[in-house]
């Protein structure tokens, strides 16, 4: 056998081989298994990531324990511009404001079952404005 007719040999049965796989690849449906039930499902990521913070913000801390996501952060801006920062922010997501304080700065969202608090306390000598956000589930 001549050389080229090996290696057209070969690249006939590559093409046909790479033609096989492909179909058998996009034909193939795997067995449906049943759903385990009293198995629930954790939701992936956390809601406050989706939630942006002013733009001169510093993130200090996160914690989460038993249905509470907390995340704790600094701002040069004042705790006025922070709280209507989250109104602007949340409302636009579907939020309502439930109860404000604005003696404390501090505002309560809520959303199906769902609640989001904010708490701002500012610094007194002018400095950073410290703020946390929980989200309750």
């Amino acid at each position: 056998m001549k050389p080229i007719n090996k290696v057209f040999s070969a690249l006939l049965a590559l093409v046909f081989v790479s033609g096989l796989s492909y179909y058998l690849f996009s034909t193939y449906r795997p067995e449906l298994l049943e759903q385990v039930q009293g198995v629930a499902s954790k939701k992936s990521g956390n809601y406050l990531d989706t939630i942006p913070l002013p733009v001169d913000s510093t993130e200090v801390g996160r914690g989460t324990s038993d249905g509470l996501s907390q995340i704790t952060a600094s701002s040069s801006k004042t705790a006025q511009e922070v709280i209507k920062f989250f109104k602007s922010v949340l409302v636009s997501k579907g939020w309502r404001v439930k109860s404000e304080n604005v003696d404390f700065n501090s505002i309560v969202f809520t959303r199906d079952q769902e609640r989001i608090e904010i708490n701002v306390l500012s610094s007194e000598d002018g400095g950073n404005t410290a703020f946390s956000i929980s989200f309750f589930d």
